[in-house]
């Protein structure tokens, strides 16, 4: 925990500096300037007691006879050269040592600022910044005043709640050093008031506790939604410390907060603020964690930062919208602590194998596994298909970025520890944390993969349905052709790539929510640590996709099983089989009592537009591929033109240009003989870019 320095601290600085003259509480009127003092609150100072240099000067020129200017005497004239030699040997070297002071100064803070400092230039003594002065439990300053009566739950409940968050929530963003936080939690239980020192970790732990409620999913939303109004009224409320790392923490919170009760637009805004005080803290330099003279404060730093780039990145790849934050690695990642390993972060005794999963190497393989948001996006955006045909889109595509974000997915893939490789699922490692852990990442990875593919599983549905308008197809006797375009076949590839993912993806979440199910309690309840899915909030996102995917399968199952190879085929009742999963998850997010009201709410609304979908690929493909026959709502049509048609102006102006050139070209060739432009139908399958924020708005 991290926060400012305390009010009594900050008014011994003040008082310190009051007394030396450096700061002036009163007024500079013309008589006080005129008479040679400061004025430090009334009281009239001498200059000499300012600067010891012309005080030396002034005493210097007392042992001399008073000078006569007026006359001409040689002896006077040399006396008066004497004197001001003396005086001119004192100043500049005070000058002098000022301006090297300055220059100091503003070297050292432009290299702050442009990032340039030298890794073994730490900061001296008494110039760390304000933000890395960990949260302590000291008493309170006797100037402190209390803000509001102590409202705790039950001890008993409060161990409940913070133990759910920090075996669910913080293992996974650990954005606090944990023995500062359990210190700071001990110490606030103690107490009978919240005073202007601890409001802002009041209010962070009343919001961990709404965020506990909606794990835990046996208390009532209402609960979770009081715990969080509190805990915002007093993070709002302590304007003292504002800009301090504990701010970034508290943002971040409230951030997973709304993330949890699917409110994307106030998730999306709030951990910009995190961003934007982390960034005026200096967080997004690698200078900012260098001159942290303790590592615990450099570590927390360096998770504080990249904390608030994964947030941004998972809200933004929910929303659909890219992320802001640019070249985030200038921060290093973070190294685990000693505290960090998951067989000792909550007392165990270490484990005796040769690799020990630390939850830092999660956080950090997820930072790495995000980086890639920002091109998959762009990606999605220039691959789109918008007033053509498949054919011409698939045959003018830049695949440069797209073939460097496969490879650097692959490369992370390699490159993980062992413990989160799914095949570790049967090995030694057995540490619950370390196996939801390795379960999530997997999944993410995979959601990433469909995510990358999409756009030309896309194109490959498309150009299979318009078959009457399209020369080329994705049949094997085309695709084998020395004459057939090699972005065909890429085509057609990735197409079963995408679908592989989805229903792989789909098998995950299916074997270890059905474990769960199986390990509930006789009265129905079921213990949410031996939990080893991702936060369901989390997984309706994935399964509403995966779902679309399969459905736009099940339009073309030709594209899946006319490979050459039989053994990687894809067969119908595998899509089928899929399905079925992928509905009956979505129906037990839909009813389950153990999940708050809100995420019951978003999975009835995909579940209902996924049947929707489905049916009408059952009763007329052709519809699928056309806007107003579409099953989606017209609100959700709605939200889903918004949003893949905002595109940024440089894209637009690049692609406006490149459809004006391709007009040109075609004029004229396809003018009927009337001069009218012909109307033609193009394949809409917009739909399959939906995302559960078109879906519930």
């Amino acid at each position: 925990m991290s926060g400012s320095p305390p009010k009594r601290q900050r008014l011994l600085l003040v008082s310190e500096l009051e007394n030396n003259g450096r700061i002036d509480s009163g007024n500079h009127s013309p008589d006080h300037r005129n008479n040679g003092t400061l004025s430090s609150g009334g009281e009239h100072i001498p200059a000499r007691h300012v600067c010891p240099e012309l005080q030396e000067t002034d005493s210097s020129q007392a042992n001399h006879e008073e000078m006569d200017w007026s006359s001409p005497s040689p002896q006077n004239y040399h006396r008066g050269l004497n004197d001001l030699r003396t005086q001119s040997q004192v100043r500049p070297t005070q000058e002098q040592h000022d301006q090297a002071s300055l220059f100091a100064r503003l070297r050292r803070v432009v290299s702050e600022r442009t990032d340039s400092i030298k890794q073994e230039e730490n900061l001296e003594d008494g110039q760390r910044h304000h933000a890395h002065i960990p949260f302590t439990d000291q008493a309170p300053s006797v100037h402190c005043r209390v803000v509001s009566d102590l409202r705790l739950p039950s001890r008993e409940l409060s161990d409940h709640l913070v133990a759910t968050y920090l075996s669910r929530e913080y293992v996974n963003m650990p954005i606090f050093d944990l023995l500062d936080f359990r210190s700071a939690y001990e110490y606030l239980c103690n107490r009978e008031s919240v005073d202007e020192e601890t409001a802002l970790f009041y209010g962070m732990l009343n919001v961990i506790f709404g965020l506990a409620c909606l794990i835990i999913g046996n208390v009532d939303d209402s609960d979770a939604s009081t715990f969080y109004s509190r805990g915002q009224k007093f993070i709002s409320s302590s304007e003292d410390q504002r800009g301090s790392l504990a701010h970034v923490q508290a943002y971040i919170l409230q951030s997973q907060y709304f993330n949890a009760i699917d409110n994307l637009q106030r998730a999306w805004a709030t951990i910009g603020l995190a961003i934007r005080t982390a960034q005026s803290l200096g967080l997004h330099l690698n200078s900012g964690s260098q001159g942290m003279v303790d590592r615990k404060d450099r570590e927390l730093t360096r998770k504080l930062w990249h904390g608030c780039v994964i947030m941004e990145r998972m809200t933004a790849l929910q929303m659909g919208i890219s992320p802001q934050t640019l070249d985030p690695f200038r921060v290093p990642l973070p190294t685990p602590l000693d505290n960090e390993y998951v067989d000792t972060i909550f007392g165990g005794q270490q484990s005796t194998e040769t690799e020990r999963p630390s939850i830092i190497e999660f956080f950090t393989s997820c930072a790495r596994l995000y980086d890639c948001i920002g091109d998959i996006l762009s990606v999605e955006d220039e691959f789109r298909l918008r007033n053509c045909s498949a054919g011409k889109k698939l045959l003018s595509l830049d695949l440069q970025q797209f073939l460097k974000i496969d490879c650097l997915l692959h490369s992370w893939h390699i490159a993980l520890p062992s413990f989160l490789r799914l095949d570790a699922a049967n090995g030694p490692q057995a540490d619950p944390i370390a196996a939801r852990q390795r379960n999530i990442l997997q999944i993410r990875y995979l959601y990433i993969r469909l995510r990358l593919y999409r756009p030309l599983f896309i194109l490959a549905i498309a150009l299979s349905i318009d078959k009457s308008n399209e020369p080329e197809t994705l049949t094997d006797q085309h695709l084998f052709s020395a004459d057939t375009p090699l972005v065909l076949t890429l085509a057609r590839n990735c197409a079963a790539k995408c679908l592989s993912a989805a229903m792989r993806l789909v098998q995950i979440l299916s074997q270890v929510e059905n474990a769960l199910h199986a390990d509930e309690d006789e009265d129905g309840t079921n213990d949410p640590h031996a939990d080893f899915c991702p936060s369901a909030w989390e997984s309706i996102d994935y399964l509403y996709v995966c779902g679309t995917v399969l459905i736009a399968a099940y339009i073309c199952p030709a594209l899946f099983h006319n490979g050459p190879n039989p053994a990687t085929t894809i067969r119908d009742h595998q899509i089928k089989e899929s399905w079925r999963q992928t509905m009956l998850l979505m129906e037990q997010y839909h009813t389950s009592t153990r999940q708050p009201e809100t995420t019951r709410a978003k999975a009835g609304l995909c579940l209902n537009a996924l049947r929707a979908l489905s049916s009408s690929a059952a009763t007329d493909t052709g519809a699928m591929s056309h806007p107003t026959g579409i099953a989606l709502d017209s609100g959700t049509r709605q939200r889903l033109r918004q949003r893949t048609e905002s595109e940024t102006g440089e894209t637009e102006r690049r692609k406006a240009r490149r459809r004006s050139r391709a007009a040109a070209g075609a004029q004229a060739s396809s003018l009927p003989d009337d001069g009218r432009e012909p109307q033609k139908k193009f394949i809409d399958l917009s739909w399959l870019e939906s995302l559960p924020v078109d879906v519930c708005g």
